[in-house]
C-alpha cells in the first residue's frame, strides 16, 4: 500500500528459495498500525479501521499466493510450501489472522504464558510465522519467540524463529 497520513507504506516480500532440496516460496511482510490504535480492545473504533486496512493487506497477500500457485500450474511444477512471517500488527485472534489460517497454520510460539509476546511496549505477540504446505513436506519441529535477546535502537519486537525439517 502507498501509506497515508496515519501509516507507513507497507509491502510484501516473495522470495523464491530451495530448503533442504525442497523448493519453496518465503513470504516477509509489515502490514499496518494506525495512530493511535488501542493494541488491547479490538472493538475501540480505531482499532476496527485499522483491522480493515489490514484485512485488505491479507487480501492482497492471498492474491500473490494465487498467483505463485498459478504460476506453478503453468510449468507444470508441484505446488510449494508458502512460509508467510512478519509484523503483522494483529493477534493470533484478530480477523485479518484469522483469514490467514483459512488457507495457512499458524505456528505458535511454545515460549511459557509469561513470555508470549513480541512487541516491548505493548506486550503482545503480533509477529507471527504462518505456513501453506498443502503436501506436507515440512515438520515443524519448534517454534519460539527469543525472549533473551537485548532490545536495541534498531527494533522494539523480540524475534520469532521457526525452524523447520524438509522431506
Amino acid at each position: 500500500s502507498s501509506g497515508n497520513r496515519d501509516t507507513q507504506p507497507r509491502n510484501l516480500m516473495v522470495a523464491s528459495l530451495l530448503y533442504q532440496g525442497v523448493p519453496i516460496y518465503v513470504m516477509n511482510t509489515h502490514l499496518g498500525v494506525l495512530i493511535g490504535e488501542d493494541r488491547h480492545d479490538p472493538n475501540f473504533e480505531r482499532s476496527r479501521t485499522a483491522s480493515q486496512i489490514r484485512m485488505e493487506q491479507v487480501r492482497e497477500i492471498l492474491y500473490v499466493m494465487d498467483e505463485l500457485k498459478a504460476a506453478d500450474i503453468e510449468n507444470e511444477a508441484p505446488e510449494r510450501p508458502i512460509i508467510l512471517a512478519g509484523d503483522f500488527n494483529a493477534s493470533a485472534d484478530a480477523p485479518e489472522i484469522e483469514m490467514l489460517q483459512q488457507h495457512f497454520q499458524l505456528l505458535s510460539p511454545e515460549n511459557p504464558d509469561s513470555e508470549q509476546w513480541t512487541h516491548q511496549t505493548h506486550r503482545i505477540l503480533i509477529d507471527h510465522i504462518l505456513l501453506h504446505d498443502p503436501t506436507q513436506q515440512f515438520e515443524v519441529v519448534s517454534c519460539h519467540i527469543q525472549s533473551h535477546i537485548p532490545y536495541n535502537d534498531l527494533t522494539d519486537h523480540r524475534p520469532l524463529v521457526a525452524i523447520f525439517d524438509g522431506s
